[in-house]
């Protein structure tokens, strides 16, 4: 998201990298909202809501293990 706010070059090995490794997590929110563009730099919504879902579902199972391992 970062990347793709700040204009980075998309040629660039580096942001390839990250864009390949990212984008399995940000496939199920594809095409969610629109993408809001300014010349190079582009503010991508849906990775935003990845982002967040992912946060919380993060602090769901976190939540769930303490209160499995909150019983014995």
């Amino acid at each position: 998201m970062l990347l793709l706010l700040f204009g980075a070059n998309p040629d660039n090995e580096f942001a390839q990298f990250i864009y390949n490794l990212s984008s399995p997590f940000v496939a199920p929110f594809d095409n969610l909202f629109g993408t809001p563009e300014l010349g190079r730099q582009v503010f991508d919504i849906n990775s935003l809501v990845a982002i967040v879902a992912y946060a919380i579902v993060a602090w769901l199972v976190g939540r769930f293990i303490w209160l499995i391992g909150s019983r014995t």
